[in-house]
């Protein structure tokens, strides 16, 4: 079992982000600290920010959402997007908000007994006229009053399959989402072990 991280959002913060405020100028000002290391890539499209690219992580608005990638695997990087998050939370604390997600994806070659649960193929090709490209088996988990767990698993053609992990929190203000993910810098790397927890008996 493989973990994911290219393109794949390990924080997400919904909310009413204001893109121009992303400046070269204000996030060093603000967020990164003079003598910082950090790259900047240009957005591709209008929706986007500037994104700045650390050693460790990468962090930008894309439309209504505050997206923060790890650039590697090593538990400090999990901590850094977190105390990234609380900066940049404390600064533009009256953001309007109304989610928080922390998501894996993991990749795992072998066959799934889980998915035999799912309509057979041949009879859906039967049904539709067309190929299958992939088959799927998604759940969501109640885990509190503010938390649910989105957890879905995507067999490809080649059998291989992907499991994608979505913690969602409901939230109503960054002073909701700094509550949430608390004094430590432990979330991201609590839900990371919850995640595995559920991969290894799978």
């Amino acid at each position: 079992m493989e973990q994911i991280h290219q393109n794949v959002e390990t924080l997400v913060v919904v909310g009413s982000w204001n893109k121009y405020i992303f400046s070269e100028e204000w996030v060093i000002t603000n967020i990164l600290g003079e003598g910082v290391r950090y790259t900047i890539q240009y957005p591709l499209n209008a929706l986007g920010s500037l994104k700045f690219s650390l050693e460790n992580i990468t962090f930008y608005i894309f439309g209504d959402r505050l997206l923060f990638q790890l650039n590697n695997d090593l538990d400090l990087s999990y901590r850094e997007i977190i105390r990234m998050a609380r900066k940049i939370f404390q600064k533009l604390i009256h953001t309007p908000v109304t989610a928080l997600g922390v998501n894996f994806v993991y990749q795992s070659s072998d066959n799934l007994g889980m998915l035999s649960q799912l309509p057979k193929n041949e009879d859906l090709v039967t049904i539709i006229g067309h190929d299958i490209s992939s088959s799927e088996l998604s759940r969501t988990f109640n885990l509190s009053e503010y938390e649910t767990l989105n957890f879905k698993v995507e067999q490809k053609d080649d059998n291989s399959n992907i499991f994608n992990f979505n913690f969602d929190f409901r939230i109503k203000s960054l002073s909701d989402a700094l509550n949430i993910i608390g004094d430590d810098d432990d979330l991201i790397l609590k839900k990371r072990n919850f995640a595995n927890d559920i991969i290894n008996v799978i």
